[in-house]
């Protein structure tokens, strides 16, 4: 599952990662799906539980995103 969102998180296509990780890409739709319900859910707990704005829940992710690569 990890190398499997490495290479999503790496804009690889679907069927690329097929041919790299040899899993189906129907179990990769399904977890890309599952990906981003999980994605949903902490968005809206972030906006609800928190009350932050969409806009700060952006800032957020693109935040992490950057701290992250160093």
């Amino acid at each position: 599952i990890t190398d499997i969102c490495k290479h999503l998180v790496e804009k690889n296509g679907i069927r690329s990662i097929e041919r790299i990780t040899g899993h189906h890409r129907d179990t990769i739709g399904r977890l890309l799906e599952d990906m981003a319900e999980h994605a949903s859910a902490m968005n809206e707990y972030l906006i609800k539980n928190l009350g932050l704005t969409p806009i700060e829940c952006d800032e957020l992710w693109s935040f992490v995103k950057k701290t992250k690569k160093r």
